[in-house]
């Protein structure tokens, strides 16, 4: 299920850019949060390769099946079909019926901590 969705961005184009160790979005795009991944939405594009012929109903069904695959790029929807697949690779094709849902990185992790000594209460995060 999808926790959260917000507007951000670190790309000042209009078009999406990779390299080998991260890749850039336009600016103002949404990003969600499934299954502690981020995924940031690119609208009007397919991720080129399919990581298999199988789809998922819901967003959340296919961000749980990329989050085990290592090497899932992130989900394409297609609005005639109305499913989602999972994309291999960071190759995207302009399309009209399609939007990416751009694999990210994990959510972090916060740990809390308490010292009690001497009377004293410290909590950390």
């Amino acid at each position: 299920a999808v926790v959260s969705t917000q507007s951000t961005g670190t790309n000042n184009n209009n078009t999406p850019s990779s390299s080998k160790t991260m890749t850039a979005y336009i600016k103002g795009s949404k990003w969600a949060l499934h299954n502690n991944i981020y995924y940031t939405k690119i609208v009007g594009h397919a991720i080129e390769h399919d990581y298999d012929t199988k789809t998922y109903k819901t967003l959340a069904l296919a961000a749980a099946a990329c989050k085990k695959k290592a090497d899932c790029s992130g989900v394409t929807h297609s609005s005639k079909q109305k499913k989602y697949r999972m994309g291999k690779g960071y190759t995207f094709e302009p399309s009209l019926y399609e939007n990416i849902w751009v694999r990210g990185g994990d959510k972090p992790t916060t740990y809390t901590m308490t010292i009690t000594y001497g009377g004293y209460t410290w909590a950390f995060k």
